[in-house]
């Protein structure tokens, strides 16, 4: 067999495998992995020349490893080299140089994925480190605005106390008592703010102040006053009140007087006007049965009469007629036989005496005033 050193390229640089000269006796090599040598006949020496040839160089180092790693697995089975087949125990330092070879290729895989893993987390490491810079930067940038906001918020309200105070002048007046008081509680609520103010800013705020200190006793004074003035109306405005509302209840109880007096005329009235033979009514009794409400609220007044009917009996009949006398409203209707509407009737139509309730809510035969 022709004799030939076995070339390994490891990470883009040539490795060579055979360290020592093949023996011109044995056409064996002695191959070195590692500091290790290992001593291979003729047919191991042929084996390890097919598997460099094999050899994934320019793939990645995992791809490598995974190749080297199954060479060894060959070995638990008779190996042909040309026309013979290799036992096992023959290959035997064949069988120890393709583990060490693996054991090589799969240690520079394992630094290069080391590698890759640092540099990741490192990449990782930086992009949060840089994301919370971003974040501390916009922190800063937001509360920085946040506090130009407030000063500037600060300042305003500052100028609307400056304006106001320059419109007040004395003698006070109710508009100025409540607009000072106004601009004193301003003037509190900002000394009671965190927010620094600008030094233009606090020499107007200073003098500010010293201007209400110096209106304070004068307005003080318009204050007390004002209250004693205000007190006083305020009885009057409920004296006055009184008074109306007294007045109002003699009026409304004047016109009840009057409706009432006129109550029971205009319930003859209304039972005339639906009689058959109303010359021949002679009313026996009547009285005021209801009045709802006050003024002019309805009322129902109780007549009982003797009169003729269609054929000329004289037949006695209470009615109970419910009316507004101030807005005349009258229940005119008969029914297809000519009697008189259920709004005479002296109960609600269901055996129930007649009461404000059930005359204003219409429970009688639902005829509602």
């Amino acid at each position: 067999m022709r004799q030939e050193n076995i070339v390994k390229i490891m990470q883009g640089r040539v490795v060579p495998l055979l360290v020592l000269a093949v023996s011109t006796a044995g056409c064996g090599a002695t191959l070195q992995v590692q500091g290790a040598q290992f001593r291979l006949n003729a047919a191991e020496t042929w084996l390890a020349n097919k598997y460099a040839e094999g050899d994934p160089v320019g793939g990645l180092p995992t791809v490598r490893c995974n190749y080297w790693t199954a060479r060894p697995i060959l070995f638990g089975m008779p190996q042909p080299v040309g026309n013979m087949m290799w036992r096992p125990d023959q290959l035997q330092n064949l069988a120890a140089w393709t583990r060490a070879t693996a054991n090589d290729v799969c240690s520079i895989a394992e630094t290069q994925r080391a590698q890759v893993a640092a540099a990741t987390a490192r990449e990782a490491q930086a992009v949060q480190q840089k994301s919370r810079a971003d974040a501390a930067a916009a922190r800063v940038v937001a509360e920085a605005a946040e506090a130009n906001l407030r000063r500037d918020v600060r300042m305003k309200a500052l100028e609307e106390v400056e304006q106001g105070l320059r419109d007040i002048h004395e003698p006070w007046t109710d508009d100025s008592l409540h607009r000072f008081a106004m601009l004193k509680k301003s003037m509190e609520d900002m000394s009671s703010s965190p927010v620094p103010l600008p030094p233009t800013g606090q020499a107007r705020f200073t003098a500010a102040t010293e201007t209400i200190s110096s209106l304070f006793p004068s307005f003080q004074k318009a204050a007390e006053a004002y209250d004693v003035r205000f007190q006083k109306e305020e009885a009057k405005r409920q004296k006055d009140e009184a008074q109306r509302q007294a007045r109002e209840e003699r009026e409304q109880a004047a016109q009840a007087a009057i409706a009432a007096r006129s109550a029971i005329p205009t319930g003859r009235q209304l039972i005339l006007s639906h009689l058959s033979a109303p010359s021949t009514a002679h009313f026996v009794s009547e009285s005021v049965l209801l009045q709802c409400g006050v003024g002019g609220g309805l009322f129902v007044t109780r007549h009982t009469v003797d009169a003729q009917n269609g054929f000329g009996a004289m037949i006695r009949h209470t009615y109970c007629p419910r009316f507004i006398p101030v807005k005349r409203l009258v229940a005119d209707q008969r029914s297809e036989e000519g009697d008189i509407e259920p709004y005479f009737n002296c109960d609600d139509g269901f055996g129930h005496v007649l009461t404000c309730d059930n005359v204003m809510s219409g429970s009688n035969h639902g005829s509602k005033y």
